[in-house]
């Protein structure tokens, strides 16, 4: 049985369609400049932010992954305060897509070309310092402009588990992640998140590597699309034997009838 709540933490009401969506918890509209095109962007400075937290990097591609069309972009890694101070800790690791939207402003991203509109950082930084929830690490992977869909929307579901974007994350960022950084590898420490098009991919990493992430935060994610072949995100965990991940879905309630049908 499902039952749907509004969230009690999420107190934003945004005036677009979609309505009380998580994805808008801490986008201030006064300070955001929206373009249909572009990550909203703010236009000031964190007083209390921690350069050292913020750190970018390229991952290098394997030549399998490459030669399906897949770009090497910056991934922004979001180390959590207590990371440096402790150097014997190891950290859980929360994977994002669509990473250029996921921090507060481009500066915090090591000058790099993030673009905000998550608040991520901001979120984080408060529930740690009140010790509601246990510290780990964001990495936010950047998509490619002109192949967002291309890479998120699998050209066949049932056969997911070798799509190009896929294998990058599994073969190419976490590899690199867990070696440069005091991770915790098992799944059940290792989760992925996105939003539209990367909750839909974050769905289909659980469903075809749950032995990798072990948890997902789908946030309003696009099940209603379907590949080549008709098949859709369902079929594809409909042939999955067993998936031993934990899955969050969400959505705003402004979102339509097409969105609650499909979650």
């Amino acid at each position: 049985e499902t039952h749907w709540i509004a969230d009690p933490t999420n107190r934003h009401r945004d005036e677009a369609d979609f309505g009380n969506s998580i994805m808008f918890v801490h986008m201030d509209p006064k300070a955001c400049v929206f373009d249909e095109w572009d990550a909203p962007r703010r236009d000031y400075w964190r007083a209390n932010a921690d350069g050292s937290q913020f750190q970018v990097i390229r991952p290098e591609l394997t030549s399998d992954v490459a030669a399906h069309g897949i770009r090497r972009r910056p991934v922004f890694v979001y180390l959590p305060s207590s990371y440096n101070r402790d150097s014997d800790s190891r950290y859980p690791v929360l994977y994002v897509h669509d990473g250029q939207n996921v921090f507060s402003t481009p500066p915090h991203c090591g000058g790099g070309p993030a673009g905000g509109g998550w608040y991520l950082d901001e979120k984080l930084d408060d529930m740690w310092s009140q010790s509601l929830i246990r510290q780990f690490i964001v990495v936010a992977i950047a998509n490619v402009k002109g192949n967002r869909m291309r890479e998120y929307c699998t050209g066949s579901f049932l056969h997911a588990f070798a799509d190009p974007y896929i294998r990058y994350v599994v073969e190419c960022v976490k590899p690199v992640i867990d070696r440069n950084y005091r991770t915790r590898v098992e799944p059940e420490w290792t989760a992925t998140m996105g939003a539209s098009m990367g909750g839909l991919v974050s769905f289909t990493l659980v469903a075809t590597h749950s032995h990798v992430f072990g948890n997902a935060a789908c946030l309003s994610p696009s099940f209603w699309f379907a590949d080549s072949h008709n098949v859709t995100a369902f079929d594809l965990l409909r042939s999955v034997k067993k998936v031993r991940s934990r899955v969050y879905l969400d959505s705003g309630d402004g979102e339509g009838d097409n969105m609650y049908e499909t979650l």
